[in-house]
């Protein structure tokens, strides 16, 4: 057995139950609006999707944060990572912000632009965007202390916050949509309360605990501008952010393309398939960030030869998880 593998493994499975734990929120979101008619599933398909586009931007930070805090481990300067993650918070909040306030009231215009939907359904994806592009901020810095802790081979403690924050979602998605008859707001709702919800828990259980209880010092870090560390961190998270956005802005031209042929129940189709797949990224998103944080540490130490190893393994493992999904997909579909 590769001496990474193992690593590997005891890294990528927190965060793999966690990715399986994000895609039943959003299959369990799919399910209960699907309820509500085809308009509403078309529209939260939609939705979705250019949610995802806004969450790409939240890489901007998380990858530099990942790299630089995973090369602070190697290197064995811990104590660096509570200002360098504190650098990480003030980024993504700021980040966050400008994308809120210029997405904010603009989301017919973007979706109609965007998608060419008709008004009845471009209607319910506003009243779905409108609710949930207000978290943006908390969502972008959840993304990078999250990113943080997996530096650190930490990858349990995001598990734990994570996951129940959308076993909340889950729980509040029917309340929400049908006892309190919010509709496709509900379900925007309820994935706002969870992203509070996580956004607490991680400031308290990560970074609060990273300085060791120090408010003052967390206070005095915030205020604090190190542009030395937000060149660094943009500098690195940028690229990926671009490498990233490719994907979804690709799935904004499928859905325009389903949409213009196959209206609202083409496009409810469209999004329900898209959910599904989504469980094959699984495996993949935990096995990038175990081999991102393995490359750091090893980069950190100056064993760059170890990288070409770990690299060898994960391709492997990628390969095998193509073939694994591969099978049910084309049998079973």
């Amino acid at each position: 057995m590769n001496r990474y593998l193992k690593p590997m493994i005891n890294l990528s499975w927190p965060i793999m139950m966690g990715m399986v734990l994000q895609s039943l929120m959003g299959t369990v979101d799919m399910y209960y609006v699907s309820k509500l008619g085809t308009v509403y599933t078309s529209a939260l398909a939609i939705g979705a999707n250019t949610f995802i586009v806004i969450n790409v931007f939240s890489a901007i930070v998380s990858t530099g944060i990942l790299s630089m805090s995973a090369r602070r481990v190697g290197e064995g300067q811990l104590n660096k990572i509570p200002e360098l993650s504190m650098s990480g918070v003030k980024l993504s909040l700021l980040i966050g912000l400008i994308v809120l306030l210029l997405s904010y009231g603009r989301e017919g215009m973007i979706i109609s632009l965007l998608y060419d939907t008709n008004s009845i359904t471009t209607a319910y994806v506003v009243e779905y965007l409108s609710i949930i592009v207000l978290f943006v901020p908390f969502l972008f810095m959840n993304s990078s202390l999250r990113s943080t802790l997996h530096a650190m081979s930490n990858t349990k403690l995001p598990l734990i916050i994570f996951g129940i924050s959308n076993i909340i979602n889950m729980i509040l998605d029917p309340i929400l949509i049908f006892r309190l008859n919010m509709g496709i707001s509900g379900a925007a709702l309820a994935t706002g309360i969870s992203i509070v919800f996580a956004s607490v828990m991680v400031l308290y259980f990560g970074l609060f605990k990273l300085y060791g209880g120090q408010l003052n010092k967390m206070i005095r870090d915030f205020f604090d501008l190190n542009m030395d560390y937000t060149k660094r961190i943009l500098k690195i998270g940028i690229w990926d952010a671009i490498q990233q956005v490719t994907r979804p802005f690709t799935g904004i031209l499928m859905f325009r393309i389903v949409y213009q042929v196959g209206r609202d129940a083409g496009t409810a189709s469209f999004g329900i398939g898209g959910q599904i797949v989504s469980y094959t990224f699984i495996f993949l998103t935990g096995l990038t960030i175990a081999v991102s944080v393995l490359v750091g540490q090893k980069l950190g130490a100056n064993e760059k030869k170890e990288v070409d190893e770990i690299l060898k393994v994960a391709f492997k493992l990628a390969a095998v998880n193509m073939v694994f999904f591969s099978i049910p997909y084309i049998v079973f579909p």
